[in-house]
């Protein structure tokens, strides 16, 4: 952050919580006034409502709480963001020298903050309103970022070991013992900081933290399921953040982790709508000349001059009347895409005429132009509100007549074609949504199923936008059993759907595999490495109910924990499985781990996407998380008076988090009570 041109100095502004009025009583940390020197700023310690320090660069340090809703910190002119309730457990030193080289905005936070406050979705915001980043690499930049702050907190700064298990699936998992950790008034004060830096060519973003340091597998490397750590503490995340960022640096004795993205490469759909607009223009103003246009002849001179200037400029379809009545007939059978008015000085019948259109919801919305002999807008001042509406003076005709016509006919026309292209757009949209349908089993299916392994079968998929990337299925094994899997693509929307179409494809082409889900993952997992552009990847579960064993067998590529109930009377033991596992699409050489487990007695089986676990409430704190999910599993399970348990989960967890949500849901239900 050193060297910023001059235009570049701004006002920065560190917002510090608890804390700034020890700072007032003793001098200040010699690594903030280097900083502050090095970037040619002053420092003041300042109450938020003096302003006058604000007419020279410089940091203020300012005494205000720290709230969940970070959009405070994120307004223009605020540089950056210093959480000082760690000041009971930290130094100056070692507070100040985590300031990260950032040229637009940094944060140093306490891990706790980290976890507890939705930094991501704002720092995304901020990137997108305040440097216009494209929306399709902000989906890159939020996962990578999400990564890295999970990896920060739980393997650096609390020292978990995970190295198939990481970033948010591993706070998901082991969420109430991170929570513990996060309320330990040493642990929970670590730092992290966190770095932005944006120029015309790259987004800059750096991560950083106070532990012992992280291993990190390149992600050409193979990772072995059940593998243990080497040495040090590891995540899949850096997997992920290294896959979908264009750089990927680890510095500080493997302390901090700085990821670039390249601009460009968000752009190609936005440069190709840019292109076929201006395709959609030259094609309109092709189109312009053609349409038909109704003149009345109330003046015979003006109409006949009309007439030689309508003609000259090329317009070919003009219908002329002096008849009141055949004009109101024609109107309607001409069908006139604008309307001249050629009145003379008869500006009454003029005007009526004017009026009569602009009432008729039929007629109000064509282009009326009225010829006047002088300047007699005032008369129509009454309609000159009125869009796609103009007086024009008989002098002005050959230079204000064709012009106003070509711009009101050309904004028809593109209005048409956009109408026109958007219902081409939804019908397109209404077929993708029926085949991605298509691909869930239909309820014969479900039916067929159930009654020849004596299971029970229920299922909920709710997309997030019109299109998903969630996917459930269910596959015949015939003797064998059956089995179900769950599959989330990264991102929604087309392209996530187009990621269920691909992946339904090659499951349906590796029947060789289907009966064992470890081989099938890898297998799958090879191929979507292939297929699957730029930062995308799959999570799945794909389980097998094999009848003749007894058992269930599984292999997760990092999806959400199955949950295992079983009875045992008047008891519920509810069990989640082991999701471990790399997404599908990230490392080619990643292999899988099969589990194998009994089928519960008089139990269940209960998969569920994502987003039941990382939803927020509706009225905000933390998301329901695993321990938070299967508490809420026991309850429906253990409510007697809840004959359809599927339906009682999604009630209640509808009643936590509302009904629009962040992501798809997806979830399935199975009850072995008769195998």
């Amino acid at each position: 952050m050193t060297d910023l041109p001059e235009q570049t100095v701004k006002v920065p502004l560190v917002v510090v919580g608890n804390g700034t009025d020890d700072l007032l009583d003793r001098p200040m940390p010699p690594d903030l006034v280097s900083w502050a020197d090095r970037e040619g700023f002053s420092i003041s310690v300042a109450d938020p409502d003096v302003d006058s320090v604000l007419d020279k660069p410089m940091v203020r340090i300012i005494k205000v709480p720290l709230e969940q809703d970070l959009t405070e910190y994120f307004r223009p002119g605020i540089f950056g963001v210093v959480d000082l309730a760690s000041n009971d457990g930290q130094s100056d030193t070692s507070l100040w020298s985590m300031l990260p080289d950032a040229r637009d905005w940094f944060g140093i936070l306490t891990s706790q903050h980290v976890l507890d406050w939705p930094w991501v979705d704002n720092i995304s915001a901020y990137l997108r309103d305040f440097h216009g980043v494209a929306d399709v690499l902000l989906i890159d930049i939020a996962t990578v970022l999400r990564e890295l702050l999970s990896n920060a907190v739980i393997h650096g700064n609390y020292g978990l070991s995970g190295n198939e298990l990481g970033g948010m699936e591993y706070f998901v998992e082991r969420a109430d013992e991170i929570r513990r950790m996060s309320e330990d008034p040493v642990l929970g004060k670590k730092l992290v900081s966190i770095g932005v830096t944006v120029t015309r060519d790259e987004i800059c973003l750096s991560v950083r933290d106070q532990g012992a340091g992280f291993e990190h597998n390149p992600r050409d490397e193979a990772i072995e399921p059940g593998s243990p750590a080497r040495g040090l503490t590891a995540g899949r995340g850096l997997a992920i953040a290294e896959r979908l960022s264009d750089s990927f640096e680890v510095h500080n004795d493997n302390q901090s982790v700085v990821v670039r993205f390249n601009r460009h490469l968000s752009g190609p759909g936005r440069h190709e709508n840019e292109l076929s607009f201006q395709q959609l223009q030259e094609s309109v103003l092709l189109d312009v000349k053609k349409r038909s246009i109704l003149l009345w002849d109330g003046d015979e001179s003006q109409c006949s001059m009309v007439l030689d200037v309508l003609r000259d400029n090329g317009f070919e379809t003009i219908s002329t009347t002096g008849d009141e009545n055949v004009f109101w007939n024609h109107i309607g059978t001409f069908g006139p895409d604008a309307i001249v008015l050629t009145g003379g000085s008869n500006t009454a019948r003029t005007l009526h005429f004017a009026q009569r259109l602009r009432k008729d919801t039929r007629y109000r919305n064509i282009p009326l132009l009225i010829i006047t002999e002088g300047d007699e807008r005032p008369v129509y001042s009454q309609l000159q509100h009125r869009r796609l509406f103009a007086v024009i003076r008989r002098v002005f005709i050959s230079e204000d007549l064709v012009s106003h016509l070509i711009a009101y006919l050309e904004r028809d026309l593109i209005i048409s074609e956009l109408h026109g292209f958007r219902q081409r757009i939804s019908d397109e949209l209404d077929l993708a949504r029926n085949m991605q349908l298509d691909l869930l089993p239909t309820p014969a299916e479900i039916r067929g199923l159930s009654n020849s392994f004596d299971v029970r079968i229920s299922s909920f998929y709710k997309p997030s936008s019109e299109l998903g990337g969630d996917i459930w299925g269910l596959v015949d094994l015939a003797n064998q059993g059956f089995a179900v899997f769950l599959i989330d693509f990264s991102g929604h929307g087309v392209g996530a759907a187009m990621n269920t179409f691909r992946l339904n494809t090659l499951i349906n082409g590796s029947k060789q595999t289907l009966n064992n889900p470890a081989l099938l993952l890898g297998l799958l997992n090879r191929n979507l490495v292939a297929l699957l552009p730029r930062g995308q990847f799959a999570t799945m579960f794909y389980a097998i109910i094999d009848k003749n064993e007894g058992v269930i067998r599984y292999a997760s590529s990092g999806a959400t924990p199955p949950i295992f109930i079983e009875k045992g009377g008047d008891e519920v033991v509810i069990t989640p499985g082991d999701p471990t596992g790399l997404p599908l699409g990230i490392v080619e050489t990643t292999t899988y781990a099969e589990h194998v487990i009994p089928i519960p007695k008089d139990g269940h089986l209960f998969l569920y996407s994502d987003v039941m676990l990382e939803q927020r409430g509706e009225k905000g704190g933390h998301p329901l998380a695993i321990s938070g999910l299967v508490d809420l599993v026991q309850e429906t399970v253990s409510d007697e008076s809840q004959p359809d348990a599927l339906n009682g989960i999604l009630a209640r967890f509808q009643a936590f988090a509302g009904t629009t949500y962040d992501d798809d849901l997806s979830a399935v239900w199975i009850d072995f009570d008769t195998v």
